[in-house]
């Protein structure tokens, strides 16, 4: 079991080396990596920001009836991604048609939940990393409209998700680390089906 400073220096590393592969391919699957490199129009931003939004919308909600503590709850991102989507004029949410949303294992121990929200804290320190270069990316239309990656986490957030996982030590490495590899491999799942669906269908041709 890990506790005290094993936790931040031990376990630690072993998520980060046992999710660097899924990360990634995440960064340059097809539905994301717009947002980093290649072209970027509002239909491309618009179309990974609903895609964030299909995994923070019900993960937020699984943490919550995981440990319902104002406290240790992550930041509203699924709400700051709904707003940018409505100045972007994405209705696919207010319509209840957004596409398919995560609905993996929820969290099933205190190891499970930490696991599964480093994998949220991690992207969030690089949402906020590339808010700069996204801004500059970004069409005219669209450079006001970042809530989302504004409202990201710094260190600081950082090192208050490491104090929220030594308050709910001893924490199984093993099981911690399951959780967030199992985690990835949801979200993976779920970008590509999005991107598949949102993929306009081969045109049909006649003789």
């Amino acid at each position: 079991m890990a506790t005290g400073a094993s936790l931040y220096e031990d376990l630690r590393p072993k998520l980060r080396e046992a999710t660097k592969a899924a990360h990634h391919r995440i960064d340059h699957h097809p539905l994301m990596a717009p947002l980093v490199r290649g072209e970027l129009t509002a239909r491309l931003y618009g179309d990974a920001l609903l895609a964030l939004y299909s995994f923070h919308a019900p993960s937020e909600r699984a943490f919550a009836a995981f440990l319902n503590d104002p406290d240790t709850l992550p930041p509203p991102r699924s709400a700051w991604l709904a707003a940018d989507l409505d100045r972007l004029g994405r209705t696919e949410i207010a319509q209840s048609d957004s596409g398919p949303v995560w609905c993996g294992q929820p969290p099933a121990s205190p190891s499970e939940y930490i696991g599964m929200r480093y994998v949220i804290e991690g992207g969030s320190l690089g949402a906020r990393a590339i808010l700069a270069p996204l801004i500059e990316r970004l069409p005219p239309e669209c450079k006001p409209i970042t809530r989302f990656f504004d409202g990201q986490q710094d260190e600081r957030d950082w090192l208050s998700f490491w104090a929220l996982a030594e308050r709910l030590a001893p924490l199984d490495p093993d099981e911690t680390v399951r959780a967030a590899v199992r985690f990835f491999g949801e979200i993976e799942h779920l970008a590509e089906r999005r991107w598949q669906e949102s993929r306009p269908a081969p045109s049909s041709s006649t003789n």
